[in-house]
């Protein structure tokens, strides 16, 4: 194989060309370290080592593959002459900057959406309300029947204030009636028993008094002897069963005007009320108008007034109680007569207490009585 100097033949190591500007170790002023090697030492390279591989023990000492001379060449020949594409400046195409994109939420609002268009619902809604008022003025003036009468109109209007409060007053007014009913019935059975009793009394012996107050009954008569205690005893039993008479005490009187007491007891039912009268009816609306019907009364019937006075008690039942006193002094048949006429207009009056005595307890004259009466009026 030809032996080359590639040193001589190579135009790049032209002696006309200057590398020691370029030549670190040239430029230097240091001198080089000795390596024992001579500068004229003529180096004979064989083509076949140029190709040779390196070995795995160069490349683990950190040493780089060198280079081959023809692309060695190639690049320095490239630097001298370059090409005048290459020299020219390198455009950069500048791309367009993308703008941060927006962060986007599950509540974000885009601002290039279209506004919702109302107009369809405007108009679905008018027709909707339009065929409403349609459907209520066929049913109102035509659907509606004309001749339906009137109380169903008038039951199914709201009740005024007028009608509530007429209706309160009539309800108000029928529990009154109710509460006076009982009282009457009472009253009007325990003047029966009073004038019952007198009645029998007076047909075999003479009365000396009698005494209502409350359930109790008491009253006292006089005979001539026992048998005509006797004879009232069975009267009463026999007329008045329901009342149970009986003799709880006789006694005697000794002198001219001598004779026998007996006492007797009768029980009053309780259940006098339930006797009550259908026609009740509020007769008095103050204590004065009672005052002045007893008077009345009183006079008309040929007794006297001997005292009166009232006092007021309590509200009861919505009424006014009031408690009315007086005495009245005439005649045994004017006393019972004044007794029917109370129970008759007694509507509003409970008898608390009753007492009859006879003012003349010698001879028991019929003309003198005297009548003492406690009740109760409710106005």
């Amino acid at each position: 194989m030809a032996k080359y100097n590639l040193l001589e033949d190579d135009d790049i190591f032209d002696e006309d060309d200057d590398l020691t500007e370029n030549d670190p170790i040239a430029g230097s002023d240091e001198p080089l370290p000795d390596t024992g090697i001579s500068d004229d030492i003529d180096i004979e390279i064989d083509e076949d080592l140029l190709n040779i591989e390196p070995t795995d023990e160069l490349d683990d000492q950190g040493f780089e593959e060198e280079p081959a001379i023809d692309n060695l060449q190639e690049d320095i020949a490239a630097e001298l002459d370059p090409d005048p594409q290459e020299l020219e400046p390198e455009i950069k195409e500048e791309k367009p900057v993308e703008a941060d994109k927006p962060f986007l939420t599950d509540d974000f609002e885009d601002d290039k959406q279209s506004g919702i268009n109302y107009k369809p619902i405007v108009m679905i809604g008018s027709v909707i309300i339009i065929l409403i008022l349609m459907y209520v003025a066929v049913d109102i003036w035509v659907l509606s029947d004309s001749s339906q009468p009137v109380a169903d109109t008038e039951q199914v209007a709201e009740p005024t204030k007028e009608s509530v409060a007429e209706k309160k007053a009539a309800l108000e007014k029928e529990q009154k009636l109710v509460f006076l009913s009982k009282i009457s019935g009472k009253t009007s059975a325990d003047i029966a028993v009073v004038n019952n009793a007198v009645k029998n009394a007076q047909s075999s012996a003479k009365l000396s008094s009698l005494l209502l107050y409350g359930e109790s009954f008491l009253f006292e008569v006089f005979g001539s002897d026992r048998n005509e205690i006797a004879r009232v005893n069975m009267s009463l039993k026999s007329n008045m069963p329901g009342n149970n008479f009986s003799v709880i005490s006789s006694q005697t009187r000794p002198g001219a005007n001598g004779g026998v007491f007996g006492l007797f007891k009768a029980s009053l039912s309780s259940s006098g009320g339930n006797a009550a009268g259908k026609n009740v009816q509020i007769s008095f609306n103050s204590i004065n108008d009672f005052e002045k019907w007893l008077k009345n009364t009183s006079s008309s019937n040929g007794l006297k007034v001997k005292s009166l006075s009232n006092k007021y008690v309590k509200e009861e039942s919505k009424f006014r109680k009031f408690e009315l006193e007086t005495t009245l002094t005439g005649s045994l048949d004017a006393c019972n007569t004044f007794l029917k006429k109370l129970s008759a207009n007694g509507s509003q009056v409970n008898i608390r207490k009753l007492n009859l005595v006879a003012s003349d307890q010698k001879s028991f004259q019929s003309k003198k009585y005297q009548l003492k009466l406690i009740l109760e009026i409710f106005v």
